[in-house]
């Protein structure tokens, strides 16, 4: 196997069994299926840290002696907006963002004062998970449901190649009464769209 063309290691969230589950559905029925590759590469990216051509082989124990002091939070979010066309396809957050976008602020700062500095850092996040790359046939839909990420994720990414490796998962402080609803997630969906999903 060839080596990547550059090494990406990055922050980010990892949707769990259920949500994925739905994702790849719905997906699959707006006309986008999913490999099984790219399912197991599911995830909404937070920050990017390093791009180079060799692998860093202590940034994840960097990234833990950061994130050991400092106990974040978890986030809700919703996830809501699906978009389709010539620049591939993503499901965004929609609707009011603000615990998310609190939770890049402090995960940068935590990280910077530490030292582990953040490429091309945004003044504001735009949550989303991208569900391919290659142009798809366009499509607009909307379906929400809400998420509570449990833990955060550091991921080296083999560039060019479409690898994915999970490094380091340090879970976040949950939130009261958080729990990712079954019947939630199904009011959220259209009659005809929900006769097509098993999770």
């Amino acid at each position: 196997m060839r080596a990547p063309d550059l090494y990406r290691y990055f922050l980010g969230f990892k949707p769990g069994d259920i949500l994925q589950g739905w994702i790849v559905a719905t997906a699959k029925l707006l006309g986008c299926p999913l490999s099984v590759a790219e399912q197991a590469r599911l995830h909404l990216t937070l920050c990017i840290l390093v791009e180079q051509t060799m692998r860093d082989r202590f940034l994840a124990l960097r990234v833990g002696a950061a994130l050991a002091d400092q106990q974040l939070a978890a986030c809700r979010m919703t996830l809501g907006r699906w978009r389709g066309g010539q620049g591939g396809a993503a499901l965004s957050a929609s609707g009011r963002q603000d615990d998310i976008q609190t939770f890049y602020k402090t995960l940068s700062q935590c990280l910077i004062e530490r030292g582990i500095p953040i490429l091309r850092p945004k003044a504001r996040l735009n949550p989303h998970i991208t569900l391919a790359y290659p142009a798809t046939a366009p499509f607009r839909h909307d379906d929400a449901v809400e998420w509570v990420p449990d833990d955060i994720v550091l991921i080296e990414s083999h560039v060019g190649l479409s690898i994915h490796r999970e490094l380091g998962r340090w879970n976040l402080a949950k939130l009261v009464q958080h729990e990712l609803a079954f019947d939630r997630m199904q009011s959220g969906l259209s009659p005809a769209l929900w006769r097509g999903i098993r999770v």
